[in-house]
This record gives C-alpha cells, structure tokens and sequence, in this order.
C-alpha cells in the first residue's frame, strides 16, 4: 500500500482497556482486590493516577504494597486478554489507519504491546504513561491528530462517555463501548453504541456510508 493512499484512509482509534482488552474497570475489578488493609482505595487510587500519567514507575507504584512488585505486576499483567471479537480488528487494518488512545502505565502498555504484537496491528498508539497526560484532556486527543492530520474521517471508541464527549468536540464520530460493568451514561450521547468489537465488522466492512453519518 502506498503512502498517500494509507495518508486517505478514514481512521479508526481505540481504547485499551475495556475494548481491546475484555477488563475496564482495571482500578476497582483487578488492582484493589490484589491488595488487603492497611491500604485504602484513595491510597491505591493516588499512586496509580501518578503511575498513569509516568509520574512514578513500576518499582514506586509497587513499593510497600506487596512484597515483590515485579511478580505482582506480571501476574497482573497476564491476566489481561484481548476482548471477543478482535479478529474483526485485523480486517479493518485493510481498509483503516488504526490507532489506540489509552489511559495506561508505559510500563504496562509497552508489556501488552510487545506480548500480543499490537505494534503491527495499530499505526499510532497514544498511551498516556509516555505522554504525561490523560483523557479526558484535550491535549491527549490532539497528539493523535498531530501524528495522522486533521483533514481525515476519525472514529472513536470508548467505555467512559465522558472522554467520547471530548472527542466529539474535534469532529470525530464516537462508538460507545457498552458492557456489564462499564462507565455508565452521562449526558452525552454516543453516536452509536456496540456491546463487541465484532460489532464493527457491521458497521465499518459490511455497511453503507450513511449508517456511520
């Protein structure tokens, strides 16, 4: 494929957790069990928040709350799988520019990376552990339009209303990911709702232009 002809294609930008990944509630479902009292959630929440954004690393985020953070954090890791219906993602890379705007540690996003070769799936990814900053700022989103340009038909998909709200500012359509114990609904309103990734397949390979307007 050419350069200008992959620079034309409409692009398709994921979240990581909650709809590559089958876990979105990664704080709350799978971080705070690991751990027992004397640490409370806002302790955990706290440190995680500083780990998101590569304020700390893995060794500060993990001192003192387990005795050996590196075990921890692989087992943590390994728990992760890609959600149901990914393999609609691989032919949507035919005909898609497709990037990842997320809410994840370098460290663990590099991880998850390299272990389920998503670098050759995905053009861009925009994680906010590298970056400094999260959604729903503003900012995190225009570091996609920076790498790929402004001048294409973005879509993006999401299990947290508020950060689709934020990308519907920039002219992108918003897919809301809608799964038991997802981020509920606010008042914004998605362009349109999946509760799978093979729901895309309808949407993107198989539909009219005017079921995406």
């Amino acid at each position: 494929m050419t350069a200008t002809k992959k620079q034309n294609q409409p692009v398709i930008i994921f979240d990581f957790m909650g709809v590559v990944f089958t876990e979105g509630m990664v704080l709350s479902n799978l971080l705070v069990p690991m751990f027992r009292p004397p640490l409370s959630f806002q302790e955990i929440r706290g440190r995680y928040r500083r780990f998101v954004v590569g304020d700390i690393g893995s060794d500060a985020f993990w001192r003192g709350m387990v005795p050996d953070g590196p075990r921890a954090e692989r087992a943590y890791l390994d728990r992760f799988e890609l959600a149901e219906g990914f393999e609609v993602v691989l032919d949507l890379k035919r005909s898609h520019t497709l990037a990842v705007l997320s809410e994840v540690p370098a460290a663990w996003g590099d991880y998850l990376v390299r272990k389920f070769e998503l670098d050759r799936i995905f053009d861009v990814m925009v994680l906010s552990g590298h970056v400094g900053v999260t959604k729903p700022d503003i900012r995190i989103f225009q570091m996609v339009l920076e790498k790929l340009g402004r001048d294409r038909d973005y879509a993006f998909i999401d299990d947290n209303h508020e950060n689709l709200a934020v990308a519907s500012t920039l002219g992108w359509r918003t897919i809301w990911m809608n799964q038991p114990s997802r981020f509920g609904r606010s008042g914004y309103t998605p362009d349109m709702t999946i509760r799978g990734l093979g729901e895309l397949k309808g949407l993107f390979l198989e539909s009219r232009p005017e079921r995406l307007a």
